[in-house]
This record gives C-alpha cells, sequence and structure tokens, in this order.
C-alpha cells in the first residue's frame, strides 16, 4: 500500500494520492543528495517551490500532474547535491523520496540534519495548484505558498504575534 516512508514504514494517508520508492524506481533520492540522519528529532518543516518565484498566485483546480518524476530525475542529474523528502505535484499526489524520519535531504544547507523537506511544483508563470481547488472563502484547501513578503492570512496568526510578543517581553 502507497504512504509516507516513516521509520521504514509505509504509513498512508487517507484522500492522499502517494507515491515511494517502494512504488516505483523513479521515486527515490540518488545517494548524493541524501544521508543518514543522525538525530531522531524532526523539528522543522521547510516549504520549497520548484522555481523558487515570489509571489505565488494560487490557481483554482487541480493541475495536469505527471511532474513529480521529472523534479526527481532533475536532482539526480544535478552534479551538486540537491533534492528534498517529499514533492508535491501539481495534481495533488504526493512522492515521497525517502524515510522521513531517517534520512536527510540536502534541502536547506544548514537545517538539514533536523528538518523535512517539502518541494510543491510550480508552473513557469509562479503559480502552484492547490489540491482539489479553492473553498468557497477563496483560501486554497491546502494553504497557498507564504512568504515574508507576501503573507496568507492565518486563523492562528494572532495566537502566535500574541506568543512571540510574550517571549520578547521575557527577554527584555
Amino acid at each position: 500500500m502507497p504512504g509516507l516512508l516513516v521509520n521504514k514504514q509505509q504509513i498512508p494517508v487517507q484522500g492522499l494520492a502517494t507515491i515511494n520508492p517502494n512504488d516505483a524506481d523513479w521515486c527515490r533520492l540518488d545517494p548524493k543528495d541524501c544521508a543518514q540522519r543522525s538525530t531522531s528529532w524532526v523539528r522543522q518543516i521547510i516549504l520549497h517551490t520548484t522555481k523558487g518565484g515570489w509571489p505565488q498566485d494560487v490557481r483554482a483546480g487541480r493541475g495536469g500532474g505527471s511532474k513529480t518524476m521529472r523534479v526527481a530525475e532533475m536532482w539526480r542529474g544535478d552534479l551538486s547535491p540537491s533534492g528534498a523528502h517529499i514533492v508535491i505535484d501539481n495534481d495533488g499526489t504526493v512522492a515521497c523520496l525517502c524515510d522521513l524520519a531517517t534520512t536527510i535531504a540536502c534541502h536547506a544547507t544548514v537545517s538539514n540534519a533536523w528538518s523535512i523537506g517539502i518541494e510543491m511544483y510550480q508552473e513557469s508563470v509562479r503559480e502552484c495548484h492547490p489540491r482539489g481547488g479553492l473553498r468557497r472563502d477563496g483560501q486554497a484547501r491546502t494553504g497557498a505558498v507564504s512568504d515574508p513578503r507576501h503573507p496568507v492570512p492565518d486563523p492562528k496568526a494572532a495566537v502566535l504575534r500574541r506568543t512571540a510578543a510574550s517571549h520578547d517581553r521575557r527577554r527584555r
């Protein structure tokens, strides 16, 4: 059964189309793009996009798909270490390229040892497709990719701001 790889087990996610190295030979990182994780505490998730362009516009509906294999092959063909644990295709399909708990992927230089990298396929015109389109209120079902210069409204943001302000007051 397809799923995310966590501690050498396939963990299915209901309602999510997933593929992993046990399902297809192309769905894996090259050895130069990963290493054994030395810590058991994963404490950061880092979102990336394939093109890296900002701002990100979210298109309604699903994209055409079939992009995850292209991304994995691009990383394998790159001479420098590069990759991410997960690639999200523009149709919502998730390709898990390595074990999330035991493998370091070369995606964020100094944060690799304790993070999980998630790469979202981005269209060449700075657009991402949310899985399944938009809700009635216009928010992406999966959430839009965000950048500090172009924040996406978050209902929990006020709580986070209060927590950060409280922390700052304690540090003074």
